[in-house]
């Protein structure tokens, strides 16, 4: 009977050793490789100039306002500005009362959709550019690569200290 107790007691021992071993394993692989990070602009929301302006395009609740970024996938120069956008569209995954961003990849169609509805942007704006949509208007633009990045940075520094 003492000899079954044991024995009992010592794969207890093992398998408790074992969950928390796969545990640690699975947290280190987790941190390292990081799955649920945006790692591509490819791989946020993109949307189109309709979907932009129309209030609902977020489905967080109450939230009205989000990022809109018109880009192209051909400008390589942008690595500053596409590092903060994946930055804060992770950082918005992780915050769910964060502004959200939404992106639009541009052409020729895009730019005179954008034109005709947005009055801010204009055909000769070089790209890429960002905006904020507030309750169904535009309200501010940014039409450069580190305006884009300082303006994701501040949301971001602003939103830690509310």
């Amino acid at each position: 009977m003492e000899n079954k107790k044991s024995t009992l007691v010592t794969k207890i021992f093992y398998l408790s050793f074992l969950v928390i071993f796969l545990v640690f394993v699975a947290v280190v692989l987790l941190s390292i490789f990081k799955p649920f990070e945006y790692k591509k602009l490819d791989q946020l929301k993109h949307t189109t100039v309709e979907e932009c302006l129309q209030e609902n395009i977020n489905a967080a609740g109450k939230q009205t306002k989000y990022y809109v970024l018109v880009y192209s996938n051909n400008d390589e120069e942008n690595e500053q500005m596409l590092d903060a956008v994946l930055e804060y569209a992770n950082f918005a995954r992780k915050h769910k009362d964060a502004s959200k961003i939404f992106v639009i990849e541009y052409d020729a169609e895009i730019l005179e959709a954008l034109t005709g509805k947005v009055s801010s942007i204009k055909a000769e704006d070089d790209l890429p550019y960002m905006f904020i949509v507030n309750e169904k208007s535009v309200s501010t633009k940014y039409n450069t690569a580190s305006k884009i990045a300082n303006a994701l940075e501040e949301a971001k520094h602003s939103h830690n200290h509310e």
